[in-house]
């Protein structure tokens, strides 16, 4: 992997052959700190920009394509789903976000999709939780994720050792969305989460899988600050990571002794790792 694709504080265990060429994305640094600036200057002045994270299952959603995390039945599309999809009122709200972010590795794909580039390299969006930038540059955090994921870290906020590794001791808001069948309930969760927005908060981290592109266009309408789709950030968040995901190598995925709290969860693989030193358990 080129230094130029790298990330201070932090370590990427696996990268793709394409971290190697130094031409797919040869302003990686510079545009970083842009982007970092952006999304700054947009908190304070009270922009509410959406980011929408684009990754191989978004294509698939939007390509009417039913396999991995779009297969109808396995995450937030329901069973049959695809045969009542309104696609032209996704693919339309897919084009009514901000800012677009794509893993270098699906550049390509995004292209086929959009017929245009990404703005980011939705490695930014790993890389501002893995180091913890996000934390540090923000001080009122609002999450809007999947149930299970959310209660997760509402319970691990309470512990000193947690606070201490994220930099925070509370998130504003924690907003719990369900965490199966969010895309075909879309519109339905806004109305029932649009009145717990807070805007009081810096900036508002989102990771609700594919419910993202009907979600991000209606959240735009009612907040005032960044809206970032973070994709697995959240997982990090709960303690939950693959460290070999994008940029966390370095993630300690802290764990509360409440085993009910992980009943359920979507992921099981989110569970192991190779290294157990990346696990710490609180009392």
């Amino acid at each position: 992997m080129l230094e130029l694709y790298k990330i201070k504080n932090t370590e990427f265990l696996n990268p793709n052959e394409l971290y190697s060429d130094p031409n797919i994305y040869p302003n990686f640094q510079l545009n970083f700190e842009i982007f970092k600036e952006e999304l700054k200057k947009f908190s304070i002045n009270k922009n509410g920009y959406s980011y929408f994270k684009f990754g191989d299952g978004d294509y698939a959603v939007l390509n009417n394509k039913q396999h991995g995390s779009a297969k109808p039945g396995v995450r937030d599309i329901k069973k049959n789903y695809f045969k009542k999809l309104d696609l032209e009122k996704v693919i339309e709200y897919s084009k009514k976000s901000d800012f677009y972010c794509c893993e270098i590795i699906n550049f390509k794909l995004f292209e086929e999709t959009f017929g245009k580039k990404p703005n980011y390299p939705a490695e930014y969006l790993y890389g501002v939780v893995a180091n913890k930038w996000i934390f540090s540059n923000f001080d009122k955090i609002g999450l809007i994720g999947a149930d299970k994921k959310i209660n997760l870290i509402n319970e691990l906020i309470s512990f000193p050792e947690y606070q201490q590794y994220i930099g925070k001791d509370c998130f504003e808001s924690l907003i719990a969305i369900p965490q199966t069948g969010a895309l075909t309930n879309a519109d339905k969760i806004f109305k029932k989460i649009k009145n717990q927005i807070n805007n009081e908060v810096d900036i508002y981290l989102i990771g609700v899988g594919h419910a993202q592109t009907i979600l991000l266009p209606l959240l735009k309408e009612i907040i005032d600050v960044p809206i970032v789709s973070i994709g697995c950030g959240m997982d990090a968040i709960a303690g939950l990571i693959d460290i070999n995901r994008p940029y966390f190598g370095k993630w300690i995925n802290f764990r509360v002794s409440n085993e009910s709290l992980y009943k359920g969860i979507i992921d099981p693989y989110l569970f192991t790792t190779d290294d157990p030193s990346s696990v710490v358990y609180l009392n």
